[in-house]
């Protein structure tokens, strides 16, 4: 019986031991994963974008608030002005192709939703930009369905040479 005693004791330490070694090697691993998927969600991506439609909006006393895509309310001063541009992403780069399909998928639904995304520009880049040019986009997000808009306008090159 003590012979028994002993060797379950010796398993006992042996897991214990064994264990006790790998994990950190598992924390670690797991650690990094998860590291690795907040700075993939934060990091800046592009997409490209059509725009759709322009908008001149001019605040006064009675219009002067509006809830952004995030639902939070935006209010605005009487006389302040807006000119926005709504677009359509059509095409995310860089990503993996089932991820770019769910996100366009997202995208479409959102926009059936009534939900169109819409850039705040200067009155000159309002001018010039016009429907159906292509915007370039820079997002960052989960992956998901709903992604951050960093910021959304005429690419730079297009302007070359006009």
């Amino acid at each position: 019986m003590k012979g028994r005693i002993g060797k379950k004791w010796v398993i006992a330490f042996v897991v214990i031991a064994v264990f006790l070694v790998i994990s950190p090697l598992i924390a670690s691993k797991v650690i990094k994963g998860i590291e690795t998927a907040i700075i993939r969600g934060k990091a800046a991506r592009s997409a490209t974008a059509t725009a759709i439609r322009k908008e001149h909006i001019r605040f006064d006393e009675k219009n002067h608030v509006y809830v952004n895509e995030n639902g939070i309310s935006i209010a605005r001063r009487a006389g302040d002005e807006e000119w926005r541009v709504y677009y359509q992403i059509n095409r995310f780069a860089d990503i993996e192709q089932s991820i770019a399909s769910r996100l366009l998928k997202a995208e479409e639904e959102r926009n059936a939703k009534g939900k169109q995304r819409f850039t705040i520009l200067n009155k000159d880049q309002y001018d010039y930009l016009q429907v159906g040019d292509e915007l370039s986009v820079t997002w960052c997000g989960p992956e998901r369905s709903e992604i951050e808009i960093i910021s959304a306008g005429k690419p730079v090159t297009s302007h070359v040479g006009k």
